[in-house]
């Protein structure tokens, strides 16, 4: 596990392993600011709501996930801890994000009301990327399995 990551992070340079992961973590600081500021409006003062109590909830469900998601990026890049399989992501989450990459081109494709080159851009920007998260993903899952031998 340890040449793995030592695989992993000798072709990025550590200072800039450690400018993403600031500059992922500032992502995540300003939503969580964002969430700050705004979760009195939503959330706590009935007169001023500009979303239904439902609808902030889910709002800073999101925000709250978008930030957790983040924060782990963050801390993994600056403090050098890839996770089991070596890298940023589990092969799980890229088999997640390959699925939903390729449910959401199916969707802009078959959407009414779409114009031909908004089609034909959604298919040439998602299968390439659902394609190498799964092919990605199941390198890894096929690595992992291999050291677990």
């Amino acid at each position: 596990m340890q040449e793995r990551s030592e695989k992993l992070t000798t072709r990025v340079s550590r200072p800039a392993q450690v400018a993403v992961g600031l500059l992922i973590a500032s992502i995540a600081a300003l939503t969580a600011l964002i969430l700050w500021v705004n979760a009195r409006d939503w959330l706590l003062v009935p007169s001023s709501r500009e979303l239904s109590p439902t609808a902030a909830l889910c709002v800073a469900g999101g925000c709250s996930l978008f930030i957790w998601f983040f924060s782990t990026i963050a801390y993994r890049l600056i403090l050098n801890r890839p996770n089991r399989e070596g890298g940023l992501f589990s092969s799980r989450f890229l088999y997640g994000a390959a699925l939903i990459i390729a449910l959401a081109t199916l969707t802009l494709i078959f959407a009414p009301g779409r114009r031909i080159d908004q089609r034909a851009r959604a298919f040439l920007y998602g299968t390439p990327m659902s394609a190498a998260c799964w092919l990605l993903a199941r390198r890894r899952a096929t690595a992992a399995r291999s050291t677990w031998r």
